[in-house]
């Protein structure tokens, strides 16, 4: 078994759903390209490009690099202010962080850590932490939330969760995803044929979904916490959402070949 760097060793890929939940759909690819010094820091820059459809047409977009840096256990990235805490692999059940915004702003969430854990990936044993609706892992990152944490909080910026992860030494990929990692939620796969995509509507104190079939559904707030986590029939299903507060939120429609994220706002009772 060999143990692991924690993060961006040689030849790490991040892929992602890319969503904005209506303009925007597609996937996004992250790649470590190299490292660098940013005001004395030692720091990673890794770049990014976009590839979907907006408004109907294709795009294929080189979005501008990201920078991070490793501090012991700390995963840090880069905003406005300096670099700012994305994960912390040190973490004990109870430790949290706030959640990096692009402006250096004051955070508008936390993540908690409520357990912690190992995995074994292609023979590497990498530490793992539990935050209630999420799952972080050193190299991959977050399962659900997007690689720049602050996308989950503007509602017209796109995001998703993380479908595959690849380095020179580990490959994995979400059990939940089952199209090649590249591909626009199935839609560029002539072997796949995929109906029309799931809708949310907030109403007062309801939130209604639709889906053509069946689904696992899962309901986030902006800070990652889980509001609901269910299965739907095919149709419409309605639920009480008096409690969840205001904001944004994002749902995830989970089915046998396909699965995607939708974002919608509550704005009152």
């Amino acid at each position: 078994m060999v143990l692991a760097q924690s993060w961006c060793p040689p030849g790490a890929t991040w892929t992602y759903t890319y969503t904005n939940g209506w303009t925007v759909n597609g996937v996004a690819r992250f790649t470590y390209v190299a490292d660098t010094v940013i005001a004395g820091t030692p720091a990673q820059k890794i770049t990014w490009h976009v590839d979907g459809t907006s408004m109907g047409s294709p795009i294929s977009v080189d979005k501008p690099p990201i920078f991070t840096s490793v501090n012991g256990d700390n995963v840090n990235i880069l905003t406005d202010a300096g670099f700012d805490t994305l994960y912390y692999f040190g973490a004990v059940p109870g430790d949290g962080w706030g959640i990096a915004t692009v402006d250096g702003s004051p955070s508008f969430g936390e993540v908690v850590v409520t357990d912690t854990g190992t995995v074994v990936i292609d023979g590497v044993s990498l530490r793992r932490l539990i935050t209630g609706s999420d799952t972080i892992t050193e190299r991959v990152g977050a399962s659900f939330a997007f690689m720049l944490p602050w996308n989950q909080y503007i509602l017209d910026e796109a995001g998703g969760p993380l479908r595959c992860y690849t380095d020179d030494q580990v490959s994995y990929q979400a059990g939940w995803w089952g199209f090649a990692c590249d591909s626009w939620l199935g839609m560029n796969d002539p072997k796949k044929t995929i109906g029309p995509q799931p809708t949310v509507h907030s109403t007062g104190s309801q939130v209604q979904v639709y889906t053509f079939q069946a689904a696992t559904l899962l309901i986030c707030d902006a800070t990652g916490r889980v509001v609901l986590h269910t299965t739907v029939p095919p149709g419409e299903s309605t639920f009480n959402a008096s409690l969840w507060g205001f904001g944004v939120y994002q749902a995830v429609f989970s089915m046998p070949q396909a699965a995607t994220m939708v974002r919608f706002v509550r704005i009152g009772n």
